[in-house]
Parts: C-alpha cells; structure tokens; sequence
C-alpha cells in the first residue's frame, strides 16, 4: 500500500481546486454568450429593436406597420419612454 507524503496531498488539492476554477470559468464564459447571443436576437426588421429615444430594448411585436413610397417601416412604442420608433422592413426578394 502506497502513503502519501504532505506535498503530494497539497498538489492534488491545488489540481483539484485549480480544475474547479476552470470549470466555473468555462460555464460563466458559456453562460454569458448564451445569455448575449438571446439578446441580440434579430426581429422581423433584421436589426437589434431599441428605442430610438431612451436606447431600451423594445418588445419584438410591431403597434404598426406603415408605408413611405417604396420604403416600408414598422413602428415599435417603447414601453419605457412611451415614445415611438420607426425601424425599416426587411425587403424580401
């Protein structure tokens, strides 16, 4: 049977612990890019929808959609600012 001596017990102890570490940087690191990849989600308009006048996230529903010549827009109400912000539609070809 095999003993250890006190250098070796700290050794696996700092390996262990240094493992721990990286797994719990690799799953924060993992996390957050999950977490930023749902915030940056497009919508129907192709961009990232905020607010033109506050820069808060709006909701991913249109209120209205309206038509300037060939260009058409959709109109988002932020419910922070209650303001309203015109995004251009995606062309669809």
């Amino acid at each position: 049977m095999s003993t250890f001596d006190e250098k070796t017990v700290q050794m696996i102890v700092l390996l262990v612990v240094c493992g721990c570490l990286g797994l719990a940087v690799l799953c924060l690191t993992m996390l957050l890019m999950r977490r930023r990849d749902k915030q940056e989600k497009s919508t129907m308009t192709g961009t990232g929808t905020f607010c033109g006048h506050c820069g808060r996230r709006l909701g991913s529903d249109p209120v209205t959609a309206i038509g300037l010549g060939s260009k058409g827009y959709f109109v988002y109400k932020c419910p922070h600012c209650q303001n309203e912000t015109l995004l251009p539609t995606q062309s669809v070809e």
